[in-house]
């Protein structure tokens, strides 16, 4: 692909990470999607084709639920684990 391309990807998913992380944040009143996850998201939008983003994505709120589930107790849970499990996952088994 051409660089541009890949460019306009990288930016395009970032700024649609960053508003969800928006809606999010005004809409719980809390910061949940820190600027690191999305920065995260974005590059490795870079290795998945269009196709298998969707189950990426899907994959991602699985694997956070589930750590949600096992560090209950916990204040802060970070979200950059899941997002490299699920990609992982998804970039080998797609």
């Amino acid at each position: 692909q051409c660089f541009a391309f890949q460019a306009i990807g990288v930016f395009g998913m970032g700024l649609f990470f960053w508003g969800i992380g928006a809606v999010l944040k005004y809409s719980l009143h809390k910061p949940t999607l820190g600027f690191g996850d999305v920065q995260l998201l974005a590059v490795l939008s870079l290795f998945l084709k269009i196709q298998d983003f969707p189950f990426f994505i899907l994959l991602t709120g699985l694997v956070g639920f589930c750590n949600f589930l096992i560090y209950r107790k916990s204040s802060y849970l970070p979200f950059v684990p899941s997002i490299s499990l699920a990609f992982l996952i998804t970039f080998w088994f797609k």
